[in-house]
């Protein structure tokens, strides 16, 4: 894999097309690493440097450029525990959620609501538990019916309660407070109050509501049929109507009468419109009171559906959550997630075929649940585990597989874009981008997090975001690479960037910077062997001397192997040049004043073979590379010219005398007295 270039930064003046104009320079933008964003306010008069000011929420920027910073919840958490990682014939890793779990553990994963947003996705879990979950019954699936509904009717009173209680205490009057106590599914509640206020017939029929038949039911709808057809109906006030019309069955629209004459007309009415009910409180009608009791989730869902579909039903099932820092456009498009998920469990249980494309899109879009467009963790979670669990059809007449995956991957990529832009979340990050579907997207999302946030990998490989990233099977050299383009473009760092190269399995590269950088400059600047400070090199596991690199280098197999090793000036030329370095320095710091035989040898050696490797500076060999061998040559010939001198007429201790350097001083003397006697007579001094 080639050494990636460096990342650009999001300015205008980056980008290709027409130079920009002074007044769009002068309104360039920093992104923080937090995700908020400095717009610039002119520059001070006093240091001409250009100064910003933080937008936050109240930022007058069109929505869609600020994404809001990803707040990772521990239902995501739990969602991590059910992945595995593989990789595929592309050798690009992949997530592979499990289908063997339940909702029910992410819905005790938020058992802490603490603020809005995430109360909001609590009551989203709760009810993927009680739909979609297996549920415990004795009397096989007619009896799990009858649980799952008892529990929806449970987890659908407690979720409009506290709406249903403010709405009774600004009632005017005890109709209005006991038709909001209804909407609660409060039934004592209401019948008390109509007690209270002086309308025992009515409460004694509403004690029934829960329990009413069909014959009940139509007992109800004749006596308004009759109030209507004797002109009694418009002397009735709206508040009693609507109750009556909920004990007849009928939770939606109120008929009156038109064209008998102004004193006996009765308009019509939405019951929730005229009442102020929310979405919610509307279904609970249906579910507690315009279905019977021993009828499934289904038809509630079905009356409701329908009546929304007709336009009957005007209170829309908008979403009760608004996440702060976004205002809706358009409001009146959008959809509770809670009703989306009614309605897949319509479609699974009643024959009604699969969701359509559009209400997928409807279900998931992060807009309608999480209250924000560019907010999508629960929108990914929620595609990623109904998926697994089989609730989505993919293929079929009604959903088309290119679109569904279009789909999926939208909102993979909005999520990941919330996680992108903190180097603390990378290891969330590029665990999103293995969702992606098809392993070109995957490989090149992945490769991006990691140079851009390949700081947070850590000096070495036993780092922990090192440690979770394999765990990911995200493959090292990756990693490395990533690392080889962080030290080039932020660190300033040839040496690492060699050696991340080669460790990243990109030996030609490495070779490359080695022969052309790395080395030449090691050579000038006369780093070639270790200190005692090895890695001041700017980053903590790189040595700084070329000693150490070549090591590593040697180590390669494929490295030693390759032409660019061995070539003119390649890696062999300088792990030469620095034996010969290297034994030089190890014999002045032995104090002796002369290389004994064994040393020469080996020198000349080195010499003779360094010296045909530099006799002549090739063509296209650039500056740095001509100047570190022109001062190779004058070490290799200063080298050779001390040999030289030696031969020529200098005393040359012997191996023998190197055996001798642990004999006591005494005997030491003596034989170098010798030695010198015989060097005297051989020339005539003596």
């Amino acid at each position: 894999m080639p050494d990636a270039k460096r990342p650009r930064m999001s300015q205008p003046s980056d980008q290709p097309g027409p130079s920009a104009t002074s007044s769009e320079k002068s309104f360039q933008f920093l992104w923080m690493t937090d995700g908020e964003l400095l717009l610039p306010m002119g520059k001070s008069r006093r240091t001409k440097s250009k100064r910003y000011l933080h937008k936050n929420s109240e930022t007058n920027l069109a929505p869609s450029r600020v994404i809001p910073s990803a707040v990772q919840t521990s239902s995501f958490e739990r969602y991590r525990q059910l992945v595995e990682t593989s990789s595929d014939a592309s050798s690009i890793p992949h997530a592979r959620p499990s289908s063997n779990f339940s909702f029910a553990d992410f819905a005790s994963a938020m058992a802490s609501a603490d603020n809005a947003a995430v109360a909001s996705e609590k009551e989203t879990w709760d009810l993927l538990q009680i739909l979609f979950d297996a549920q415990d019954s004795s009397q096989g699936a007619e009896d799990e019916s009858v649980t799952r509904k008892t529990l929806l009717s449970q987890y659908w009173k407690s979720i409009v309660t506290p709406t249903a209680l403010s709405h009774a205490e600004r009632a005017e009057n005890a109709e209005e407070k006991a038709f909001a106590q209804l909407s609660a599914n409060d039934v004592s509640g209401a019948t008390e109050t109509l007690l209270a206020g002086g309308n025992p017939k009515l409460a004694m029929m509403m004690a029934q509501i829960e329990i009413a038949d069909n014959e009940f039911k139509a007992t109800i709808r004749d006596q308004i049929d009759h109030w209507r057809d004797t002109n009694v109906l418009s002397e009735i006030p709206h508040r009693i109507r609507a109750l009556y019309e909920l004990l007849a069955g009928n939770a939606c629209t109120a008929d009156g009468k038109m064209g008998a004459g102004p004193e006996n007309k009765a308009e019509n009415f939405n019951i929730s419109a005229r009442l102020g009910l929310n979405w919610r409180q509307s279904f609970g009608l249906r579910l507690w009171y315009a279905s019977l009791s021993d009828e499934p989730i289904e038809a509630a869902i079905s009356i409701y559906k329908h009546q929304l579909d007709t336009y009957q039903e005007q209170v829309r099932p908008r979403p009760s959550f608004h996440a702060d820092g976004w205002k809706d456009p358009d409001p009146d498009r959008r959809t509770d997630v809670l009703w989306s998920l009614l309605k897949l469990y319509d479609k699974l249980h009643s024959g009604n075929g699969r969701l359509s494309v559009r209400e997928l899109a409807d279900l998931l879009a992060p807009e309608n649940v999480a209250g924000n467009p560019l907010s999508a963790q629960l929108s990914f979670l929620l595609s990623q585990t109904l998926r697994a669990r089989g609730l989505i059809a993919v293929g079929t007449s009604d959903i088309m597989a290119d679109e569904v995956t279009h789909l999926f991957d939208g909102i993979t990529s909005t999520f990941l874009a919330q996680l992108s832009s903190s180097p603390n979340d990378l290891v969330s990050a590029i665990f999103v981008a293995l969702h992606l579907t098809h392993p070109a997207t995957r490989y090149s999302a992945i490769t991006t997090l990691l140079t851009t946030h390949a700081s947070a990998l850590g000096s070495n490989s036993d780092a922990p975001t090192w440690a979770a990233l394999t765990q990911l099977q995200i493959p090292n050299a990756w990693l490395w690479q990533a690392k080889a383009t962080h030290a080039r473009t932020v660190l300033r760092d040839e040496k690492a960037r060699c050696l991340f190269l080669l460790r990243a399995g990109d030996v030609i590269d490495a070779c490359d910077v080695l022969r052309s950088i790395v080395a030449p400059g090691a050579v000038v600047a006369e780093t070639l062997l270790p200190t005692t400070n090895t890695s001041d090199s700017g980053t903590s596991d790189v040595p700084s001397d070329l000693k150490s690199i070549l090591q590593e280098f040697e180590n390669n197999d494929e490295a030693a192997a390759l032409a660019e090793w061995t070539s003119y000036l390649g890696g062999a030329v300088y792990a030469r040049y620095v034996q010969l370095i290297e034994r030089t320095e190890r014999h002045r710091r032995s104090g002796r004043a002369h290389y004994n035989a064994a040393e020469s040898r080996e020198l000349q050696g080195l010499i003779q073979e360094l010296q045909q490797k530099l006799e002549s500076v090739g063509e296209g060999v650039g500056l740095k590379e001509r100047v570190a061998a022109w001062e190779m040559k004058r070490i290799v010939g200063e080298v050779g010219e001390e040999l030289r001198r030696q031969e020529d007429g200098m005393v040359i201790d012997t191996e023998k005398d190197v055996e001798r350097d642990g004999e006591e001083q005494g005997g030491v003397m003596r034989e170098v007295e010798k030695r010198a006697e015989q060097y005297y007579h051989k020339v005539g001094w003596a």
